[in-house]
């Protein structure tokens, strides 16, 4: 039987806990922080905490690559990471220089 990552096309999900507006826990793969965190208990309990999560289908290893090296990274642009963040960025700081 061949490994999900072999078989197109499939799924690739973008996860990402936000608290106060900012990046708290981070994920890309083939399963989405929803399905490691009870994240409906967690708002319900903490509204300064939030839940989004896009999906793409890939239909090659040069899609599959795209999410991870570009697609995701610009889609978590949108939130600033934690003061307190640990850990890998979700993406590099635009501001920078290389």
């Amino acid at each position: 039987m061949p490994h999900w990552l072999d078989v197109y096309p499939h799924a690739l999900y973008a996860s990402v806990i936000i608290k106060n507006n900012k990046i708290k826990v981070w994920k890309v793969g083939d399963r989405k922080l929803s399905e490691k965190y009870l994240v409906d208990d967690l708002i319900e309990q903490h509204p300064e905490y939030g839940y989004h999560e896009k999906k793409w289908l890939v239909n090659d290893s040069n899609e599959h690559q795209d999410v991870f090296e570009k697609l995701a990274p610009e889609w978590f642009l949108q939130w600033p990471h934690a003061d307190d963040y640990v850990g890998f960025p979700a993406y590099s700081d635009p501001t920078e220089s290389a």
